[in-house]
């Protein structure tokens, strides 16, 4: 399959919508009851046992999230993102090329200021189309990874999910959660191995290696993955948001309707 990178596509924050008022209905709600119960909503096991947020999932359709993938979970991030302003953003191939160098390497760091910068923010980081893929040694197929969900609490811990299996032959997406990590400690996994016995990033899918294709197999790699893409992020906070316009090719992907910055 062709890498595709001309402009960010629908992400799963617009997908799992099931109509535009959805987010209206439901998210002032769940805000309301988590401050009159005194939730932490930025506690992901917390939040999914509001009341609002059961009813936000119950006008999900089952098939909106791949079987045995969390419901409570997406509308966790999609939450956040909305209520913290939707910080999209595209990352090209050669920024994620940098971005796994960088984290591999272990040579360049953020800081912890600017790690701080994303406390109380959340956002999806969406990858070009068919780049990187999540690979099992199981019975389960490659599938291409979309982008992340990233949500930073107040108490610094930073949530993330990987969206992969967007295809346009089946509904919903397959979310793939990450273990949570403190958020001022992220560069601590700069230049760490994540595979037993190295090669981090590699891809074992038929011609990856003339292709460029990036492969995940394991937790260490896509919180590696996360700490490179969020850094770039960091570095892009002067970049002006801009909106994909115009129609695309035909059989080409549709375009998301939201704002995104490109890294």
């Amino acid at each position: 399959m062709a890498v595709h990178e001309a402009y960010a596509r629908v992400t799963p924050y617009e997908l799992l919508q099931p109509d535009e008022g959805w987010l209206e209905q439901h998210f002032p709600s769940v805000a309301d009851e988590a401050r009159q119960r005194g939730t932490d909503p930025w506690n992901p096991a917390a939040f999914a046992m509001l009341g609002a947020v059961g009813a936000a999932v119950g006008d999900l359709s089952p098939e909106d999230v791949a079987p045995g993938g969390d419901h409570g979970l997406a509308v966790y991030f999609t939450y956040h993102i909305w209520n913290t302003g939707a910080d999209l953003a595209f990352a090209t191939t050669d920024a994620v090329r940098t971005a796994v160098s960088g984290v591999s390497s272990g040579t360049e760091t953020v800081g912890q200021d600017s790690w701080a910068a994303f406390v109380g923010r959340a956002g999806y980081v969406q990858l070009p189309q068919h780049l990187v893929w999540l690979e099992s040694d199981g019975e389960d197929g490659p599938e291409s990874i979309d982008g992340l969900f990233w949500a930073a609490s107040p108490r610094q811990v930073l949530q993330v999910a990987l969206v992969a299996g967007i295809r346009p032959d089946r509904p919903g997406f397959v979310l793939v959660p990450v273990p949570p990590q403190p958020l001022l400690e992220l560069d601590g996994w700069r230049g760490e191995p994540a595979r037993e016995g190295g090669g981090d990033f590699q891809s074992d899918l038929p011609g990856a290696e003339l292709e460029g294709l990036l492969g995940l197999k394991t937790p260490a790699e896509a919180i590696k993955l996360a700490v490179g893409l969020l850094g770039l992020r960091a570095r892009a906070n002067g970049t002006e948001a801009v909106v994909a316009s115009g129609e695309g090719e035909r059989g080409s992907p549709p375009r998301s309707n939201l704002a995104y910055r490109v890294l």
